[in-house]
This record gives C-alpha cells, structure tokens and sequence, in this order.
C-alpha cells in the first residue's frame, strides 16, 4: 500500500486528484482529494477532514485502473475507485456492462448461491454499488453494517470476469 492523506469534501474537485494517485501521476503521494461517494455521505462527521490513509492499485491495464483507498481508522471509510484511463472518467458498475439489469440479476444470483452468503442481509446490489477491479475479476463489497453486523468487517464478494463475460461492454470483455 502506498500512504497518502485524503480529504473527504461536500463538494469537489475530487475524481480527478484521486485518479491521479491511482494513475501514477503522484507516485509517492502526499496528498490527494476525493469527494465522499453517495453512499459514504452518511458519515457526515467526515465531511471536510483530513483522514491519513493508504491507497492501493489492484487493477491496471491501461484501459482501466481500479484501487482502493482506505483511511487508517478502518475499513468502514474504504473507496474503491475505478477510472478509464483514456479520459480519467470514473466507472460505476453498471458503466461495465452492456444496457439493462442483466448484470445485476447475474451478480445476484452468483451471490446467493455462495454458501456464505446465509449469514448475511444479502438483498442484492445497489444501483451505484461499491466495487474495484482485480485481474481476477470484480470484487462487490458491502461496508460494515450494510449486510452483515460491524464486527463482521467489510464483507467482499469476488465475480470474475469470465462469469459476466457475455454482459460486458465489448471494450472491456478482455480485462
């Protein structure tokens, strides 16, 4: 994990700094600023602070970068982001997939078949889910409280790619 310090904002100029991080543009970053994502707004004591943290690139093709940015206090402040390299554009989940629920109903589906997947709250994915890319795939996870008790941790499930491969955009069926 590489260190950097990251300011949680109301409003911001933020994609594009933490894209930066993730990029390489600031390897040995000393800074970077990221707007909370909609479902972090609740933790609205973190609003305009300034949180030591780590961040981590998981996936890298040069196509698309994906990391993690998680702040020391733990993983209930962990991002993961995910940026097109061509245009520093962030992704949402749904920005990999080809129109539709599709993909949704698949993740879902992949999800509650697991085993594990009994002991927690599993209703299915959000709309604007949490998620970051590996080279085996994609990783969905769910804050602590969201589907499972606190003590539980950050509770991440791993899709790979060859899973929802036929429901991949074209430009992002080779990851």
């Amino acid at each position: 994990m590489n260190k950097c310090t990251v300011s949680v904002l109301k409003t911001g100029l933020a994609g594009m700094a933490a894209a930066a991080v993730l990029f390489g543009a600031w390897p040995q970053a000393e800074a970077a600023v990221i707007t909370a994502p909609p479902e972090a707004r609740q933790h609205k004591e973190l609003q305009g602070q300034r949180l030591p943290g780590e961040y981590d690139v998981r996936f890298n093709d040069g196509l698309v970068v994906s990391g993690v940015l998680a702040a020391k206090q733990g993983q209930r402040n962990a991002v993961g982001l995910t940026y097109r390299v061509e245009d520093g554009r962030q992704l949402r989940l749904a920005d990999l997939f080809l129109p539709g629920d599709a993909y949704a109903k698949r993740i879902n589906a992949l999800i509650m078949a697991r085993p594990e997947s009994g002991r927690y709250c599993f209703q299915g994915i959000r709309e604007e889910q949490t998620f970051y890319l590996t080279p085996q795939g994609i990783v969905v996870y769910f804050r602590p409280c969201e589907i499972a008790p606190a003590r539980m941790g950050q509770v991440e499930f791993l899709i790979s790619f060859a899973q929802v491969q036929e429901l991949l955009k074209p430009e992002y069926r080779n990851l």
